[in-house]
């Protein structure tokens, strides 16, 4: 299992017990080379956006071969964006997700 790998099944873990709902991992490498997956979750509200997008940020530690970036839209937590170099991170109230439909977007190749 290569590192990839393993933070993407870190990551997972920590949505699961974080109870973000509505995981699901898209593979991007055959799409883009800027990163090899995107994993997004539903949070149930702007405090769970945050606690979860925290929690995620810290397992860069585990990590540490690997770059890590940023935490984007943390102040208002409808959607937060974690850059883990390898690996985006949405977490994102139903709503938005629902409007942005961006796993769609992914899955049927609708990239630019």
């Amino acid at each position: 299992m290569n590192i990839i790998n393993i933070l993407e099944n870190k990551i997972i873990k920590t949505l699961d017990d974080s109870k973000a709902q509505n995981i699901k991992t898209i593979n991007t490498s055959g799409l883009t080379a800027i990163f090899d997956k995107i994993i997004i979750s539903t949070a149930t509200s702007t405090t769970h956006a945050r606690s979860i997008a925290q929690k995620i940020f810290k397992i860069r530690k585990d990590f540490a071969s690997i770059p890590s970036r940023n935490i984007e839209g943390i102040s208002n937590a409808e959607w937060v964006i974690v850059d883990m170099n390898y690996i985006i991170v949405h977490i994102m109230q139903k709503d938005i997700r629902d409007f942005y439909d961006i796993e769609n977007i992914w899955e049927n190749n609708d990239v630019l």
